[in-house]
């Protein structure tokens, strides 16, 4: 099975991470495989496990959830096409080339009611500059994606 997670940057480039290990880690912490050091997303904020044929999303206790289109979940299985949601970071699953297209923009999350409900990033907490919330914070470190780096473990948003 060919995994992969795509996203999209501020100016519309999708950008597609396959996963490469049987278990990755998504969170702010330095040992993570995705780390996304926003105040949103928590040290340890989910895992993605491939099992078989299966691929399965675990809440790790964040604080602000996991969300599988639009649902928050503690534990749930992955389909291609699946959204997941973690802060302001939204990506979709594909799986063995499924879906072939794939709309930026429309986000599920939190606040989302219904599958086409744009989502609503809140300000950030203490560490956001003055004036920013998590949905531009992520922007300026999407900017800084290395495009040459398609490797999942290789993506860190930090700005350093």
């Amino acid at each position: 099975m060919d995994i992969s997670f795509a996203m999209f940057k501020s100016d519309g480039t999708r950008r597609d991470f396959p996963m490469r290990k049987e278990r990755i880690v998504i969170g702010r912490k330095d040992t993570c495989d995705l780390r996304v050091p926003l105040p949103a997303v928590s040290r340890e904020h989910c895992e993605i496990v491939q099992d078989g044929d299966a691929l399965q999303l675990r809440d790790l206790g964040s604080s602000n959830g996991t969300f599988r289109n639009g649902v928050r979940v503690q534990e749930s299985t992955l389909e291609a096409g699946d959204q997941v949601v973690i802060g302001p970071v939204a990506f979709t699953v594909v799986i063995d080339g499924v879906p072939s297209t794939i709309e930026p923009g429309t986000r599920m999350g939190p606040t989302a009611q219904t599958a086409g409900d744009q989502v609503t990033v809140g300000a950030a907490s203490s560490g956001a500059k003055p004036g920013m919330d998590d949905s531009d914070d992520l922007s300026a470190l999407l900017a800084e994606f290395d495009d040459d780096d398609d490797s999942f473990a290789g993506l860190d948003l930090d700005e350093d």
